[in-house]
């Protein structure tokens, strides 16, 4: 074989193993999105929605929404706007005990408002929050021994 045959038999077998390692990679970055997706605490899905692997010049598993640093680790004490509390609250008032819709009519105004039983709960909620912040779920954290175990079982599959 001729040096320059060789030179070009090389290249050729590194470009099919880069290839072959290359779809390994994004073979575990579906695996990982999936498995991290399926993990995530879930309230509206926002964060289990978001998941999603980027191609590029490397390979990413990416969380768009916006919050998914703080629920992964968690926030330092701070007072959070009661609005959203308020929803959240309803949204799980089972688990608080909460019969019914969690809202009450103001004789006011007619319009249907928060109960005072919700006020009152996100208000403790609130109040927590702003002395010790919120706790991390390390979701991502957890994920990533199951991931680096499916990599290293596709790269040996890749290599057969």
């Amino acid at each position: 074989m001729k040096p320059a045959d060789a030179a070009k038999a090389i290249t050729q077998g590194t470009r099919r193993k880069i290839g072959r390692d290359r779809k390994a990679i994004l073979a575990t970055a579906h695996f990982g999105a999936e498995l991290v997706a399926q993990s995530a605490p879930v309230d509206r899905g926002a964060v289990k929605g978001s998941a999603h692997v980027e191609d590029g010049e490397t390979v990413r598993i990416v969380f768009d929404a916006p919050h998914t640093g703080i629920v992964e680790l968690g926030s330092r004490p701070h007072v959070p706007p009661l609005g959203p509390l308020i929803a959240w609250v309803k949204r799980h008032r089972a688990a608080f005990g909460i019969a019914g819709k969690g809202t009450a009519r103001n004789k006011a105004t007619g319009r249907f408002e928060a109960s005072a039983e919700v006020v009152g709960i996100a208000r403790a909620i609130q109040a927590k929050i702003a002395r010790e912040g919120t706790k991390p779920t390390y979701f991502i954290r957890r994920s990533i021994p199951a991931i680096t175990d499916q990599l290293k079982r596709e790269l040996v599959r890749a290599a057969a």
